[in-house]
């Protein structure tokens, strides 16, 4: 008759036990376990069919590249799942996924590193949907703006919890996407005569990808720095062209003094006594 579990942080990979003898489970806790990484690292919805009355799962950092349901496996009362801090491959994960979870709520995606993702009509996937949380993941801007868009036309949030972005990315709604791309952010309406703008405004799509290879955060930043490595160059060749003229000057005042020596009157008297 147990209800909440937490294994969290073990060394734990059998999830046959869980489901032949806990079916009571509502909450089921599995974050830092070994859960994918002994099934190809991948989280097989099916491995939680049996547990008809979960309500909560969370699979925090199981190292899971791969997200599968090819069985359509029903989870019938499952509200939360929390996938954060796993390495999704995003060519093989839709949110088609997710279809056969009726009653989902809140979906965590936080820190995936996704740099593409496809969505259709995220309605048809998650009927019940309320809350999607993607900080902590390597969308360019132009694509989190569409996606924003789509949640918000269709009544589901996305907070964001970031304050300040790092080098390379701008902060959109309080979440961090990469600034480059010719991202243009949305046109804020004005009172007084229409101005022209050069782009349009981005609006709501249906269908939505990245059309770009998504960078590391480490070649990211290293774009960022290269306006730092110009002005240490020049600072440096500066320096250099200083030390060279300061040289001149200094060879130039030797032989000059060199010069005005040689003109001197030699003297026709012996006056200076010597020590001998």
């Amino acid at each position: 008759m147990l209800t909440t579990l937490s294994l969290r942080n073990n060394p734990f990979s059998d999830l046959g036990i869980i489901g032949q003898r806990l079916r009571a489970l509502e909450v089921l806790d599995l974050s830092d376990t070994e859960v994918a990484t002994s099934k190809n690292n991948e989280i097989q919805l099916v491995s939680f069919a049996s547990l008809v009355n979960l309500t909560e799962l969370y699979l925090v950092k199981v190292q899971a590249h791969y997200v599968e349901n090819e069985e359509q496996t029903t989870l019938p009362k499952l509200k939360v799942l929390d996938l954060s801090g796993n390495l999704i491959t995003p060519s093989n994960f839709n949110f088609r996924v997710f279809r056969s979870l009726p009653v989902l709520e809140e979906l965590y995606l936080r820190n995936c590193m996704m740099g593409t993702l496809f969505v259709t009509d995220i309605r048809q996937d998650m009927p019940s949907l309320k809350r999607i949380f993607l900080d902590g993941n390597n969308f360019d801007c132009n694509l989190l703006q569409k996606l924003l868009a789509h949640l918000n036309d269709r009544g589901i949030v996305a907070p964001g919890q970031s304050n300040k972005c790092q080098i390379g990315y701008d902060n959109l709604q309080g979440l961090c996407c990469k600034s480059y791309d010719d991202y243009y952010p949305p046109v804020i309406p004005q009172s007084g005569p229409a101005t022209s703008t050069t782009k349009e405004s981005v609006g709501t799509t249906t269908s939505i990808m990245s059309t770009t290879s998504p960078d590391s955060i480490d070649e990211i930043e290293t774009k960022g720095m290269d306006t730092d490595g110009e002005s240490s160059t020049w600072i440096i060749i500066l320096v250099v062209i200083a030390l060279f003229c300061l040289a001149g000057l200094i060879t130039a005042v030797v032989l000059f003094k060199m010069k005005v020596k040689r003109h001197q009157q030699v003297p026709t008297v012996d006056d200076v006594s010597h020590e001998l």
